[in-house]
């Protein structure tokens, strides 16, 4: 049996965005990835996993697997290009629900 030697090289490891778990979201309309974040004072929020260039959050890892959101001054924004995030309750079109559900 031939290996390649790519078979032997160790996987590349995964862009900063994407050291957290990813899921899905729940909505039938929606079904776009997460990662759930905590904000400063602990409350679990939902950020998209890409980043966006209108996004305001930006994700900090504090070492465990849930990164802390952190809203980013609008003159703070150019310094964490490509690196900020948006909340997921502004693009899920099925945000409305899941917020009058609690």
């Amino acid at each position: 049996m031939v290996v390649s030697p790519d078979a032997l090289r160790p996987p590349a490891p995964p862009p900063d965005d994407r050291r957290w778990p990813v899921q899905r979201c729940l909505s039938a309309q929606c079904g776009a990835q997460l990662i759930w974040a905590k904000t400063p004072k602990g409350k679990n929020t939902p950020v998209d996993v890409e980043p966006s260039p209108a996004g305001t959050i930006l994700l900090v890892d504090r070492g465990d697997r849930v990164p802390v959101a952190i809203v980013v001054k609008a003159v703070e924004r150019d310094q964490h290009a490509g690196k900020l995030h948006t909340t997921h309750w502004a693009t899920c079109p099925a945000a409305p629900a899941f917020r009058s559900s609690r």
